[in-house]
């Protein structure tokens, strides 16, 4: 893909390949320059009635938010019967014969002499559909991506039923606090979490108005990508089980990092990336104490594993040519 991108030969990577050799190939061959790709007639709903596809998704959303220049743009069209403008109309109070009416006219683009029947039958369905909306209270999923002059996230603590919160491109937030929580949000229902592509980012509190025993209690994945001033966490994450770091940081992999106590219960590590890592910190192996397994990859200065890891840890090291 990253090669015919660059107008070289086109060699196709396999239906095996893995999502973060697909990330380092694309880096590789794209270089920074800014490029648009557009996923035809993409098929959604078999995706995501699988668990393991839509991870697989949504990490390679990421991988496609993180490389190729500023202005790079991906655009997926899935296999809809109709076609809609990108005009925008406040339709809560019109009525269904103006909604469909509106719909034929501006979506649609129903000609005059068309038969308008089953155009019309169509608009009826979703007006009823719009209208019998649940409210935003019940959202299962939020992805907040590149609110780039956003200073402060929004309280989500205070969706009941949020499973999944994707944070992707927010340069300005520095810290996640209060605003992050609302009042008295424990996030009860969220099972993965992934902040992305947030160059400020240090420190991940704890709110002032919850206990800490009541948050979280279901999370069990947290992903960092691209936090490269991350340095503290706060917040004990005492269900999490899997803990993926994608990125360089400075701080993650010293002494100087507070927050590995917070995910004792953790029993998968994923680093990618990583050119600050040479070794992994003492603090992590006192801290981390059901880790089972291991992957890191393409964290070129990586010298060696150290004596306290033990052998009944599964690991997983490629492209660590050190």
């Amino acid at each position: 893909m990253a090669r015919s991108m660059n107008e070289e030969e086109w060699r196709h990577v396999g239906d095996d390949v893995q999502l973060q050799d697909l990330w380092v190939f694309l880096n590789q061959q794209l270089g920074g320059n800014r490029y648009l790709l557009i996923l035809n007639d993409f098929e959604f709903m078999g995706l995501m009635n699988d668990e393991e596809q839509k991870d697989k998704w949504d990490q390679l959303k990421h991988i496609l938010l993180r490389v190729g220049g500023p202005g790079s743009t991906v655009i997926i069209t899935g296999g809809h019967r109709f076609s809609y403008k990108s005009k925008v109309f406040k339709l809560e109070r019109i009525s269904e014969k103006a909604w469909v009416e509106l719909l034929l006219r501006h979506a649609l683009m129903i000609q005059p002499d068309q038969d308008t029947k089953e155009a019309e039958n169509y608009g009826r369905k979703l007006y009823g559909k719009v209208h019998t909306q649940p409210s935003p209270l019940d959202a299962k999923c939020v992805r907040l991506v590149n609110l780039k002059r956003c200073e402060r996230l929004p309280p989500l603590g205070l969706l009941p039923n949020l499973e999944n919160v994707e944070i992707s491109g927010m340069d300005l937030i520095e810290v996640v606090d209060d605003s992050f929580y609302g009042k008295h949000g424990e996030f009860y229902e969220l099972r993965k979490i992934t902040f992305s592509e947030m160059p400020k980012l240090e420190k991940w509190l704890s709110p002032t108005e919850t206990q800490e025993d009541e948050l979280f209690p279901n999370l069990n994945k947290l992903t960092v990508i691209q936090c490269p001033k991350f340095k503290q966490l706060d917040v004990h994450l005492w269900r999490l089980r899997e803990l993926k770091l994608w990125m360089n940081n400075e701080m993650m992999f010293t002494s100087e990092f507070v927050g590995w106590h917070k995910l004792e219960n953790a029993d998968y590590l994923e680093v990618i990336g990583c050119q600050e890592l040479r070794c992994l910190p003492q603090s992590m192996h006192q801290k981390l104490v059901n880790l089972r397994r291991m992957n890191i990859l393409s964290c070129h200065n990586l010298i060696s594993l150290p004596d306290w890891l033990p052998d009944s840890i599964t690991k997983c090291i490629e492209d660590c040519p050190n």
